[in-house]
């Protein structure tokens, strides 16, 4: 059971959405007009700064400003009860749809 919380909660359920929330992003940015190369260099050097830090494998700091828009986005974006997908009961109904279902709707 412990493992179904790194796959497929953490992995593929968080990770995976997260994943797809920078591409849509991406996309966005780029329809919006900027070049998909610069678009690309950009984020992507700002995802791996980001993630460095968040896991503590920079000794770089995160600045005041990106805080709060790293606050902002997620009270934006994240609903308040994200992590009740790892309770235990919440992780055997996601793998029983993800397993059975065609959707998670």
């Amino acid at each position: 059971m412990k493992s179904l919380f790194l796959e497929p909660i953490a992995s593929e359920i968080v990770i995976g959405a997260a994943s797809h929330l920078m591409r849509e992003s991406f996309n966005e940015v780029v329809r919006s007009g900027v070049p998909e190369d610069a678009a690309r260099s950009f984020l992507l050097g700002h995802i791996r700064i980001l993630l460095a830090i968040l896991f503590g494998e920079s000794s770089h700091k995160i600045s005041r400003a990106a805080e709060s828009a790293i606050k902002y986005g997620c009270d934006r974006i994240l609903k308040p009860d994200w992590r009740e997908i790892f309770n235990r009961e919440e992780m055997k109904n996601l793998i029983r749809k993800i397993l059975y279902s065609s959707s998670l709707q």
